[in-house]
């Protein structure tokens, strides 16, 4: 975990791939300045919590492959991604639980599919 919010911002951005506009806009902060030097001066206590939670959830998601701006805009519910759901109001850490379970059930999808394909290949004519 970063020590401080201006780590947290630093390591959020680099996981994800975010601008800092596009961070601002994801914790729904009018002015993405704020995430710069000493942030923490200017920043509410809800926003630092939004900080910290969306730091834990991303990493999570980093530490299972899922931390790429294609598997971060994956559609999770209702035709939205996980930045978007956090803007609106979804805990970061539940919305990475999902994204982590969609993917491993497309994975074990995969693998049946490539298992069948194989099964298929095998039959004699």
């Amino acid at each position: 975990m970063a020590t401080n919010i201006t780590d947290s911002v630093q390591k959020i951005m680099q996981l994800t791939e975010l601008t800092e506009g596009e961070l601002a806009s994801v914790l729904n902060i009018e002015d993405k300045d704020c995430l710069q030097d000493s942030p923490s001066s200017r920043l509410s206590a809800d926003a630092i919590k939004r900080i910290d939670s969306l730091l834990e959830a991303v990493e999570l998601l980093s530490n299972n492959g899922l931390a790429t701006p294609l598997k971060l805009r994956r559609t999770i519910r209702g035709g939205q991604h996980f930045f978007h759901l956090v803007r609106d109001g979804g805990h970061p850490m539940e919305l990475a639980q999902r994204l982590i379970e969609i993917h491993e059930t497309e994975r074990q999808e995969e693998i049946h599919l490539a298992n069948c394909r194989a099964r298929i290949k095998r039959k004699p004519d």
